[in-house]
């Protein structure tokens, strides 16, 4: 896997990635693949360790893996899906996470000119309400309809809502029907469908964190919409947040039925 001729793994943001992975799993008990934990910590797997874990596994779960499973394997959500209906399940709980790829389908996150206005508008309001430049904020995404298989058209951007909790590196939006509630008239009438959601990075992060994914998983499944996007606004190179910069992401399954985020192509005016 390379990024601009180099390992995943040697690229800012994914070997915190792989970091938070690797804790997670040892919290819940469970076993790391080799490759995650050499990632996390920049460096290639040695010789010997993907052996040595292998017979960890069959050591736990018992020879030809019929043992009572005290202690598993862990990897993020990239394992092979057995049935469409056993994946919709794993979907349907409150902590779904999607597997992060680095490689995307093409899909199209269309923001209009006053969705990129909005968003702008929310940031800057946040840098002079707390003071700071690290603090996050976000909101939720609006359309007329339903993403497309291959494209969203994004007409309307909210804010954190009236309970929104904002810090240095995280933010945590209100309920979406609290802040529906408070759509003007006609908005309300428009029936707009929640289609995705932007957050800010101001330290200019592209990559979504665990965090971030395990939101745009539980958002899709709340929502009952996929594809289902997320944008990451970030402070443009020369002039910070005078002219923003939006990267795309996109929630989806794949061929497998596997519930994954791709890199996705935003398109503003």
């Amino acid at each position: 896997m390379l990024r601009n001729g180099r390992p995943i793994w040697m690229t800012p943001g994914w070997r915190d990635y792989y970091a938070e992975l690797v804790s997670e799993a040892r919290a819940q008990g469970g076993d790391p693949q080799p490759k995650f934990v050499a990632w996390a910590e920049g460096r290639e797997v040695e010789p010997g360790e993907l052996e040595a874990w292998q017979r960890r596994l069959e050591q736990r779960l018992g020879t030809g893996g019929s043992g009572t499973g005290r202690s598993r394997s862990f990897e993020p959500s990239n394992r092979p899906a057995t049935s469409r209906s056993e994946e919709t399940s794993r979907r349907s709980r409150s902590d779904a996470s999607p597997e992060l790829r680095e490689t995307g389908s093409g899909f199209r996150i269309e923001l209009s000119g006053g969705v990129c206005a909005a968003i702008e508008h929310e940031v800057v309001a946040a840098v002079w309400e707390f003071d700071s430049r690290e603090v996050e904020t976000g909101g939720y995404l609006y359309g007329f309809w339903p993403p497309d298989d291959d494209c969203v058209q994004i007409v309307h951007a909210s804010g954190p809502g009236s309970t929104g909790e904002h810090g240095s590196g995280r933010v945590r939006l209100s309920d979406p029907s609290q802040v529906e509630a408070d759509f003007a008239e006609h908005l309300v009438r428009a029936k707009l469908v929640r289609v995705a959601d932007w957050h800010s990075h101001p330290s200019r992060d592209p990559i979504p964190s665990p965090a971030d994914l395990r939101i745009w998983g539980r958002h899709s499944d709340e929502a009952g919409v996929l594809p289902y996007a997320g944008v990451i606004a970030m402070p443009g190179e020369d002039v910070g947040w005078m002219a923003p910069q939006f990267v795309g992401w996109v929630i989806r399954e794949d061929d497998n039925g596997v519930l994954v985020c791709e890199p996705a192509v935003v398109e503003q005016p």
